[in-house]
């Protein structure tokens, strides 16, 4: 099977439902065969699945379809598990395998040979798919297989993986024609004209034309609710985490607006991370890996959420491409809270990394980074860091010291 011809396939049975795609040859071709703004070209792999999943979880009345290499899925295989976890029904990833990265040995009139990706030797993705919980997950081998399946993904209301197995011919298609920013900005444009997203939600004119009430401060009886029963179990003596300093963070993030709360969990950002979990008044996606909950937690924003991830701050290492490609490149956004900072009062030796991580590469890339000193300003931080994310569309860190975490003793 032709991709070129399986996407016309696509495109034959697609409405209107916005389309991320991976990179490589997929945007050109997409592109020629007649471009639509809810196309999000040039999704740097790992992500493009992680960023479908939070995308999908923010406008979940509308499917959402990720169209992406074998590479790239292999490479972020282990978001099939958060998938099935979140099983949102709206999600479909269309996995095109040639089993080639294709780019690689591209000359300018011809190939000088592909390089094989792991699924042209034993490793098989729909079962990947499965085994991780995924259970509509298919391999596909010509374009009648492919539509049969596509249609019902487009039918049912559940999470479908597709395995279209492809050759490796690439026809010549003009590039798209305007860079990553500009096709991110359009594609935003197109959520917020099909109504899917508040135009309001995003931009640098938003709290000064309709001010901001930073959130009425959600579900404050929840909120405590949740700490009544985390107070019968946890211990409030010196030397543990402070369920008075978790709840005055939480509620922060509560009245800052956030309805999405991404986390991988840690150790210092345990009790904070109770907190969003058992609210069900939150948004909460546990993730298996820092840079895959950021493309969650910036699809979440693309869709109209107020997105947070919270992590420990060594997980920045893992995240600065998704911070460069996705936050600066392509105007997503999101909140990070970061525990483990290079504060004073970090004792075991293997957090040091986070020194010679987290601040240096967050002042190299231009992020803005505070940090969160006195819990007693919890609030007011979260709500103007908050505010900085939506106003100027960028991502900002807050950093949680030792002691706004912990109950140490004086």
């Amino acid at each position: 099977m032709k991709r070129i011809e399986a996407l016309k396939v696509l495109l034959k049975h697609r409405t209107d439902e916005p389309l991320i795609v991976s990179v490589g040859y997929q945007p050109s071709e997409l592109n020629s065969l007649g471009h639509s703004d809810l196309n999000l070209y040039q999704v740097n792999f790992p992500y493009p699945s992680p960023l479908g999943l939070g995308l999908a979880l923010a406008i979940p009345r509308q499917k959402v379809i990720v169209s992406d290499g074998d590479g790239s899925a292999v490479a972020g295989m282990s978001t099939q598990c958060t998938i099935a976890n979140a099983a949102p029904p709206n999600l479909i990833h269309i996995v095109w395998d040639n089993e080639s990265w294709m780019t690689c040995g591209k000359i300018r009139d011809g190939h000088l040979g592909p390089m094989p990706t792991p699924t042209a030797g034993r490793c098989d993705f729909e079962q990947l798919a499965r085994g991780a919980g995924i259970e509509h997950a298919y391999t596909v081998w010509d374009e009648r297989g492919f539509e049969d399946v596509l249609v019902r993904a487009l039918r049912d209301d559940k999470p479908y993986v597709i395995v279209a197995k492809v050759d490796t011919s690439t026809p010549v298609a003009a590039p798209v024609p305007y860079g990553m920013t500009e096709n991110a900005i359009r594609f935003r444009r197109a959520l917020v004209d099909k109504g899917w997203v508040d135009p309001m939600h995003a931009g640098a004119s938003t709290y000064k034309d309709v001010g901001f009430d930073f959130g009425a401060g959600g579900d404050k009886g929840g909120v405590e609710a949740i700490y009544r029963d985390l107070r019968e179990v946890v211990p409030r003596e010196p030397g543990n985490l402070s369920l008075d300093h978790a709840r005055a963070i939480y509620e922060g993030v509560k009245a800052a607006g956030i309805d999405m709360f991404v986390y991988l969990p840690d150790s210092s950002n345990y009790l904070v991370q109770r907190f969003a979990a058992e609210d069900p008044a939150m948004l909460s996606v546990s993730v298996t890996r820092e840079d895959e909950g950021m493309a969650i937690a910036m699809g979440g924003f693309m869709g109209g959420r107020t997105s947070c991830i919270m992590m420990e701050a060594s997980g920045l290492g893992m995240s600065y491409l998704a911070l460069a490609w996705l936050g600066i490149q392509q105007r997503m956004a999101t909140l990070i809270l970061t525990s483990h900072t290079d504060g004073l009062g970090e004792y075991t030796d293997y957090h040091v990394v986070t020194r010679y991580l987290a601040e240096p590469l967050l002042r190299g890339m231009g992020i803005p980074h505070h940090t969160l000193m006195d819990v007693s300003d919890a609030k007011r931080m979260l709500k103007y860091a908050t505010m900085t994310v939506r106003g100027h569309v960028f991502p900002v860190v807050i950093q949680l010291p030792r002691q706004v975490l912990w109950h140490d003793p004086e």
